[in-house]
């Protein structure tokens, strides 16, 4: 049975996903959703007759590389912060980059942060932290059992940037039997390892 099985893993904004999962291009989609965006996603799901299933939560993290001048530290200033020059994964208006609210301890919204570069490629994404003094905003690790990639990752405010994991399905629709078993793996996964560091968004 195995044989006649065709995987595909495709890697897109939220927006795409969304597409995607309506269009019956796909079964799951998996997204990270800022708790703050939370509203306005529900409301493009409902209007696309999907559904959101929230499995994790976690964090927003900054990422910085070894030519970071910043790189050993445990926590940035709100002065350090406005300065970054961040790389970002796509330019979608429902994307989760475009959603970080970072907001400094005393609840006061922060300047928007320069997007200098926009890539929906991981490989490119890894290669600048690695390389250069760019830094990258986004989730925090769903598992501890993850390469590190030599990145120091410093949580943002963590009580006022909650990100949700989850997928997306069509609603009121039975899951194939191997996207059950799917979902089994991906939970039984999550529970192993506290959301704490950092994936690349």
């Amino acid at each position: 049975h195995v044989r006649q099985l065709h995987f595909e893993l495709y890697t897109a904004s939220v927006a795409e996903i969304i597409k995607r999962v309506a269009g019956y291009q796909d079964e799951l989609g998996f997204v990270y959703v800022m708790d703050s965006q939370n509203t306005a996603f529900q409301y493009i799901l409902t209007r696309n007759h999907l559904e959101f299933v929230e499995l994790k939560k976690t964090q927003v993290v900054l990422y910085l590389g070894q030519k970071h001048p910043l790189y050993q530290a445990r926590e940035i200033s709100e002065a350090e912060l406005k300065k970054l020059k961040l790389v970002q994964c796509y330019e979608d208006e429902f994307d989760l980059n475009n959603y970080w609210k970072i907001t400094n301890p005393q609840g006061k919204d922060m300047p928007a942060l320069e997007s200098v570069v926009v890539t929906n490629s991981d490989c490119v994404m890894q290669q600048l932290l690695q390389t250069t003094d760019l830094a990258n905003i986004s989730s925090g690790y769903l598992t501890d059992d993850v390469d590190e990639k030599e990145l120091n990752g410093i949580p943002l405010f963590e009580k006022e940037n909650v990100v949700m994991f989850g997928y997306i399905h069509r609603r009121q629709e039975e899951h194939s039997e191997w996207g059950k078993r799917f979902l089994e793996f991906m939970m039984a996964n999550l529970e192993s390892g506290d959301p704490v560091k950092g994936q690349m968004e």
